[in-house]
């Protein structure tokens, strides 16, 4: 018997079972983002682009050490809230300069003195530019992201009670497995202290959809069945949804790894963060809950 006939065996029969590991998943991160909220006072680390600040931008071709340059200016400036992103072009990856982003209190001259310093050069006018949003408008701008993304799970929702046919439960673990994704990479990002940017909002939305397709082929599959055909569509079903993660994956490691935009390597980041726990709650979560329905129906 091949190996891989085998670990499907193991995972068709021990279904109940293999739900403790996204139940782990979830105790772990949510005590990450309690923990980062308790700290911070807020469940993320929210860029400029929403909570609002100050970005510092200067040409410089040099290579520089990023967390040296942060450690720098945050005690320059006595403040804890900066980062430096790393400009290159999107064509040669030359380095072309770098970005600041400050509190909005923070002043151009108090960066440019703290850059200038660390770098012990004089940057001329002509090398820099500082535009600065105000919290209200970055305020302004998670509001309505966030209801977005509520919005999105509530058509999830529907269209999963349409399409499996007004029932309930598989409508209810699709949603929850969708939930379970967004709160996985949330943990994820506060774990290694990314900061959750507008990049990171329409990333989200791309894997609510995502993972919702999944989860409807998968309780379609199940659902559907006779119980001398469940085993044969479980896998058929599987094989479908893998290759449509093996698609996706390649596509957003070469925007990871090609690309020399930021904003694309940090969505492309979340893509694929979702497809992990797209496979973890799918597969070890929601199908788990469906086949024992299904299961237990046809007793």
């Amino acid at each position: 018997m091949r190996i891989t006939t085998r670990l499907f065996n193991f995972y068709y029969n021990n279904y109940k079972k293999l739900l403790i590991i996204p139940i782990l998943f979830l105790i772990f991160n949510l005590s990450v983002i309690f923990y980062t909220w308790i700290n911070i006072g807020s469940p993320v680390y929210l860029d400029s682009s929403i909570k609002g600040g100050a970005v510092f931008t200067f040409k410089y071709n040099g290579t520089i050490d990023i967390s040296a340059l942060e450690q720098s200016i945050q005690t320059s400036l006595n403040s804890n809230d900066v980062s430096v992103v790393l400009i290159r072009s999107a064509l040669s990856n030359d380095i072309l300069g770098y970005e600041i982003h400050v509190d909005e209190t923070i002043t151009e001259e108090d960066v440019r003195l703290s850059v200038e310093q660390y770098l012990n050069v004089q940057l001329d006018n002509s090398m820099i530019s500082f535009t600065r949003q105000s919290s209200n408008l970055g305020s302004s701008f998670l509001s309505q992201s966030l209801t977005l993304i509520a919005i999105g799970f509530l058509f999830v929702t529907i269209v999963s009670y349409l399409s499996l046919k007004k029932n309930i439960i598989p409508s209810l673990t699709t949603l929850i497995s969708t939930i379970l994704d967004v709160i996985g990479i949330i943990a994820f990002l506060d774990l290694f202290q990314i900061r959750f940017s507008v990049g990171t909002i329409g990333a989200l939305l791309m894997i609510i959809g995502y993972s919702a397709d999944s989860d409807i082929l998968l309780a379609t599959n199940i659902l559907k069945s006779e119980p001398e055909k469940l085993k044969e569509n479980t896998k058929n079903a599987m094989i479908t949804i893998f290759t449509m993660n093996f698609t996706a994956l390649s596509t957003y490691l070469i925007m990871l790894l090609l690309s020399n935009v930021e904003i694309i390597k940090h969505i492309a980041t979340i893509l694929l963060l979702g497809i992990f726990y797209d496979a973890l709650d799918s597969w070890l979560g929601a199908r788990g809950v469906i086949q024992r329905m299904y299961a237990e129906k046809k007793k």
